[in-house]
C-alpha cells in the first residue's frame, strides 16, 4: 500500500463536519455520529475539564446564524431535506463572504470557525494543500480557541501532511498534539511509528511500534494486524529472526492467513527448524494457501528431504497443473524423481516421457545459445532406468537407443550399463556383452561392469554350448 494511500485512510476517519465545534459541548455527540478517533474527543474533554485557565471569547448570535447557513450546505439535514447533497463550492463562496465580514468584527473564536469550515470543504473536494493551510489557520488562533478544537486541527495537520508524504511537518504538528493532550492512546505512536518509518528512521519507528503494541497488549488485547506486520518488517530488515519469529506466531494465532504461515515457516527455515518448517508449509497447503511457484517447490523438497515422497509429488503435480508452477523439465524431472521415490513408477514414466517432450522443445527453442546444453539425452537415459524398475526391458532398450542417438549424456556409460541389464534379462548376451564393453571404458562405471560383463560372457557360453550340443 501506498504511504498517501494508508494515510488517508487515516485522515477520513478524523476531519469532521466543523459545524461541531461551533459549540464545545457538542463535541461527544459529534464524535459518535462522525467516527471521531475516541482517544482525540476523550483527550480533548479530559483537557476542558482540567485546564480552566482559557477564557475563550464568544460567539455572536449573528455569527452562529451565519455559521449555520454554512453547515447546512456542508451538512444538509436530511431528516427535513431528504435526498440532499452536500454543496461545497457555494459553501466556500459563503465562506470567502464570512472571510470577509470578519476580518474587522470577528474574534480569533469566530475566525477559527471560518478556517474549520474551509478545511472541511477542501477536503471533501479532495484539496488536500488548502485544507492544510486552513487547519493551520485554527492551530494559530490558540490560545483563543477551545482545546479540543485545537487537538483537532494539530490531529488533521499531522495526518494531511503525511498523506502528501510531508514527513517532517506530520512529525512536528503530531508531536504538538501529543503534548497538549492528557490522554495519548497507542494508535497514535503507531502513526508516530508509520511516519518516522516511511521517513526512514528505523529505530524509532520500532520504538514507537513496540511502544503501540505493548500498551495495547497490556490491557489483555491483541494489537491491530497491520501493527503487527510493520513490526516484523522492522525485525526482519535487521535480521532479528528470532523476535521475528515470536511476532509471527502472534499473527498466525490471531490472523490466521496463508500468507503468515508462509513468512512462519519461511523464518523458521532460516533458524534451521525445518521439521516446524515443514509443518508450517502443510497447513498452507491445507488452507489451499500454497500460490507462489517457491513456496510450493520449497514444499516439495522438504517433503522428499523427510522422506515422504509422495506427499512432495502430490503437492508439485498440484502445482504444475495449475499452472503456479512451470511445466518445464527442472521440475518435471523433480516430479519424477519424487514419483520414483515413493513407488510409484507407473506415474514417474509418464511424467518423465512428458519431460522428453518437453526437453525436445526447449533444446529447440536454445539450440542457438552458447552455454546451453540440451538435456532430451539426459531424460531419456532416466526413462532406461525407470523401465528396468518396472522390469519392461524392451522398451528400456528403445529408451537407451534414444538417448544415446540424443547425445550430449552426462553419464553415458550408465546408459550403456542399464542397457546391457536390459539386454541380459532379455537372454541376448551378445548384445549385453557389446553394451557393458562401452560402459567399462568410463572408470566411473568400470568397476560396477566388470561383474556383468562376466556374467554375460558365461551366460553366451553356456547358450553356445547348449546350441552346439
Amino acid at each position: 500500500m501506498k504511504v498517501a494511500k494508508f494515510a488517508r485512510a487515516i485522515v477520513v476517519g478524523s476531519v469532521l463536519t466543523p459545524a461541531i465545534y461551533v459549540l464545545v459541548s457538542t463535541v461527544s455527540v459529534a464524535s459518535k455520529s462522525m467516527g471521531l478517533e475516541t482517544s482525540i474527543v476523550a483527550s480533548a474533554l479530559a483537557q476542558d475539564k482540567e485546564r480552566k485557565t482559557r477564557r475563550l471569547p464568544g460567539i455572536s448570535e449573528a455569527m452562529m446564524k451565519r455559521l449555520g447557513v454554512v453547515t447546512e450546505l456542508t451538512s444538509p439535514d436530511t431528516d427535513k431535506n431528504p435526498g440532499a447533497q452536500p454543496n461545497f463550492q457555494k459553501a466556500l463562496k459563503e465562506l470567502q463572504d464570512l472571510e470577509k465580514y470578519c476580518a474587522k468584527k470577528c474574534n480569533d473564536y469566530e475566525k477559527a470557525q471560518v478556517f474549520r469550515f474551509y478545511a472541511f470543504a477542501y477536503y471533501s473536494l479532495d484539496n488536500y494543500s488548502k485544507a492544510v493551510e486552513s487547519y493551520r489557520q485554527v492551530y494559530l488562533k490558540s490560545p483563543n480557541i477551545p482545546i479540543a478544537v485545537e487537538l483537532d486541527a494539530l490531529n488533521s495537520l499531522s495526518q494531511l501532511s503525511y498523506a502528501q508524504e510531508k514527513y517532517d511537518d506530520a512529525l512536528k504538528y503530531l508531536s504538538a498534539w501529543m503534548e497538549l493532550s492528557t490522554i495519548v492512546g497507542a494508535d497514535k505512536y503507531f502513526l508516530r511509528g508509520s511516519i518516522n518509518y516511511s521517513k526512514g528512521d528505523k529505530r524509532r519507528a520500532l520504538d514507537d511500534i513496540n511502544t503501540a503494541i505493548s500498551m495495547r497488549e497490556s490491557n489483555g488485547k491483541i494489537a491491530k494486524e497491520q501493527w503487527y506486520n510493520l513490526q516484523l518488517a522492522l525485525n526482519l530488515e535487521k535480521e532479528d529472526y528470532k523476535t521475528g519469529e515470536a511476532i509471527l506466531e502472534k499473527l498466525v494465532s490471531n490472523f490466521s492467513k496463508a500468507k503468515w504461515w508462509v513468512q512462519y515457516a519461511n523464518i523458521k527455515g532460516l533458524r534451521g527448524k525445518e521439521k516446524d518448517q515443514l509443518a508450517s508449509l502443510d497447513t498452507v497447503h491445507v488452507m489451499g494457501g500454497l500460490d507462489s511457484s517457491r513456496d510450493i517447490v520449497n514444499t516439495a523438497y522438504l517433503y522428499l528431504g523427510n522422506d515422504v515422497p509422495y506427499k512432495a509429488a502430490e503437492i508439485l503435480e498440484d502445482g504444475i497443473k495449475s499452472k503456479k508452477v512451470e511445466r518445464n523439465v527442472k521440475y518435471l524431472k523433480i516430479l519424477s524423481n519424487a514419483w520414483r521415490s515413493a513407488k510409484e513408477t507407473d506415474k514417474a514414466i509418464a511424467t518423465t516421457k512428458e519431460a522428453v517432450k518437453v526437453a525436445a522443445q526447449e533444446d529447440k527453442a536454445n539450440k542457438d545459445k552458447k552455454k546451453y546444453q540440451p538435456e532430451q539425452g539426459n531424460i531419456y537415459s532416466d526413462l532406461v532406468a525407470l523401465y528396468l524398475d518396472k522390469d519392461d526391458s524392451e522398451a528400456a532398450v528403445k529408451a537407451g537407443k534414444s538417448a544415446l542417438k540424443a547425445g550430449n549424456l552426462k553419464k553415458p556409460c550408465e546408459v550403456h550399463t542399464n542397457m546391457g541389464i536390459a539386454y541380459v534379462d532379455m537372454g541376448k548376451y551378445k548384445s549385453a556383452i557389446s553394451s557393458f564393453q562401452e560402459a567399462r571404458k568410463d572408470k566411473q562405471c568400470r568397476a560396477f561392469v566388470n561383474s556383468w560383463l562376466r556374467y554375460a560372457e558365461n551366460e553366451q557360453k553356456q547358450k553356445a554350448a547348449l546350441a552346439d550340443s
